[in-house]
């Protein structure tokens, strides 16, 4: 069932919050806002997140989500261009949070090329569709960011549209989509105020807030239900309680939070250097800047922080005298450098006249490099006069090292000024610099070494899912795979090989316990079988015909019986084809009988 909307849910949801912090890219995360709410924020919003990439990545929503009791309450923050993945981005998120709100004020490129955040404020019918479907199809209350046109009329229109749409909170920041980097500029608390007059749903005005004097200023001029902070809160989170802590104190206290509710390294690294810019702005500090630049762990952060803090608190504390270069930044600041306090852009005229100032001066080093270069050309075409190179006529009686000004074919649609320099360097090439590269078949160039005529990123893909090689881009996939195939071979011939000796060693083991277990009775009356030579079975006697062939009184021809006899007898040779040992005893003549008899009897 929907819940409350409009000014039924900022009073019992958000139980009427006047402070918020801004939704921020990489720096909103849940240790930032519990640091801030504990300092008097009263309302905080997540980092915008991508509606597409939130509906399709599990580990995307885990990540982003990651929230606690005290977070509340909270509102989760989407740029998003479609109505139905928007839809099922707040569908998502509705168990997790108080609110769902639309990104429409982002100014950045990426919002340009994605089209989405600012950029959409030109396409109101596909706004208005993704708020309408939203606001009837999710349980929770949908809001909006909104920046200004400059036409106050057409901000106050903007908004009465987003209303009518079913948005029930909208933020209003007073800059324009062009309004940002060095060209920030102040905030037009008038737009706000028009757009105040003009809805009925609470209203949160963002912009020119850096001080807690600056919440009261800006609800006197504008109207407004309760203000928002982004970079202001960033240089100092205890902007609303109204203090200035040091800023090791609150970066250590932001730390010890990040190591509690982890969150990518950059974003604490990015905190960290904004709290302390002041300082390490310092040449004196320049080491813990480098050093901060470098950290990748949290802990190591805490270490850079707690350097700075013993070198800067002697100055807090009153042991040294703090006293700045006049020439320095930290000079025009309005409290010592250790303290958090706002970051002040120059304003936008003096930027640009800075700007102005660069590019005259590039102009300048480009006109004076010109001026060398041409007096560097008369120099040496000079020089070549008085070694007499250009004494060289042809038939004709012209300069033989000269091309012919009138070269229709070549020249005869140059200006007047490429025509001049053709005849003064007539060595030098004044068609295509460069060759065009070929092109891969994505359009990218071919590596030039490519065994497949390929880009590296095609090359690679070719070579994975073929098998091939390329020693052009040392991309080696067949060469591994068979280095592979002949390792795991070799593995699995030595696992068989011990699993061979592991069994023989088993067999070996059970034998010496068989011997153990036995009786000294058992084991004489073996040993006395081993030592006694076998029993033979009598001979059987010879027939006639064996008896004959034996003493060797007939020619006759085997019959099949005796061919069978002699095969079976050279199956026995066979199986013993070297005879006895030379090591064994001879044999006894009751051994050399009974053998006799076997072969008779193997004939019979």
């Amino acid at each position: 069932m929907p819940g409350p909307r409009g000014y039924d849910f900022w009073r019992e949801t958000l139980g009427g919050a006047r402070l918020a912090v801004a939704p921020m890219v990489d720096a909103s995360e849940l240790a930032w806002r519990l640091l801030s709410r504990r300092y008097g924020t009263e309302l905080c919003y997540t980092p915008m997140l991508h509606a597409h990439v939130f509906v399709k990545d599990a580990r995307y929503r885990r990540e982003n989500l990651a929230s606690c009791p005290e977070d509340r309450p909270l509102i989760v923050q989407f740029c998003a261009n479609d109505p139905d993945t928007f839809v099922a981005a707040c569908q998502l998120a509705a168990p997790h949070c108080d609110a769902v709100d639309l990104n429409l004020g982002c100014p950045q490129a990426i919002a340009r090329r994605g089209h989405y955040g600012a950029f959409l404020q030109d396409e109101w019918d596909l706004v208005r569709t993704m708020i309408e479907r939203a606001s009837t199809e999710v349980d929770v209350p949908i809001t909006a960011k909104i920046r200004v046109f400059e036409d106050v009329a057409r901000t106050v229109e903007y908004a009465r549209m987003l209303e009518g749409a079913g948005v029930s909170l909208l933020t209003v920041h007073g800059r324009t989509r062009e309004q940002k980097g060095p060209l920030t500029g102040l905030a037009s608390w008038p737009h706000i105020k028009a757009v105040k007059e003009a809805v009925k749903v609470p209203l949160i005005a963002n912009g020119n807030i850096q001080y807690l004097a600056d919440v009261e200023r800006c609800l006197a001029a504008t109207g407004a239900d309760g203000v928002m902070s982004a970079e202001g809160n960033l240089h100092n989170p205890a902007l609303y309680a109204g203090t200035h802590p040091t800023v090791w104190q609150v970066s250590l206290e932001y730390l010890h939070l990040a190591l509690e509710h982890p969150c990518p390294t950059s974003y604490s690294r990015g905190h960290v250097f904004k709290l302390l810019h002041h300082c390490l702005s310092m040449p004196e500090n320049f080491d813990l800047r480098y050093r901060l630049s470098k950290t990748s762990r949290v802990e190591d952060m805490i270490g850079v922080v707690e350097a700075l803090r013993d070198r800067m608190s002697p100055y807090h504390t009153g042991e040294k005298a703090w006293e700045p270069d006049p020439a320095s930044e930290q000079a025009r600041l309005p409290m010592p450098p250790w303290l958090c306090q706002p970051y002040v852009r120059i304003p936008p005229e003096e930027h640009l006249k800075k700007v102005q100032e660069s590019q005259q001066r590039a102009l300048q080093i480009q006109k004076q490099r010109k001026e060398k270069q041409k007096q560097e050309e008369e120099e040496n075409e000079q020089q070549q006069q008085e070694n007499g190179e250009e004494d060289e006529k042809d038939k004709d009686g012209s300069d033989s090292n000269k091309r012919p000004i009138a070269e229709e074919g070549e020249a005869g649609d140059l200006s007047k000024k490429k025509k001049k320099k053709m005849v003064r360097n007539p060595r030098k090439s004044f068609g295509k610099q460069h060759d065009h590269y070929e092109k891969c078949v994505c359009r990218n160039p071919k590596g030039g070494r490519c065994s497949h005529g390929l880009c590296r990123a095609c090359c690679k893909v070719k070579c994975y899912t073929q098998g091939l090689d390329c020693p052009g881009h040392r991309i080696l996939v067949k060469t591994k795979r068979e280095k592979a195939a002949i390792y795991y071979a070799q593995q699995e011939a030595l696992k068989k090989e011990e699993e061979g000796k592991e069994g023989r060693a088993a067999e070996e083991d059970g034998g010496e316990k068989l011997l153990s277990s036995q009786t000294p009775q058992d084991q004489r009356q073996e040993h006395q079988t081993m030592d006694s030579p076998p029993q033979q079975e009598p001979p059987l006697p010879l027939t006639a015909e064996a008896e004959a062939r034996e003493s060797g009184k007939t020619d006759e021809p085997l019959g099949p019986e005796g061919v069978a006899a002699e095969e079976s007898i050279g199956t026995l040779l066979q199986e013993v084809p070297n005879g006895l040992p030379d090591d064994s005893p001879p044999l006894t003549d009751e051994e050399k009988d009974s053998q006799d008899s076997g072969l008779a009897k193997a004939v019979t």
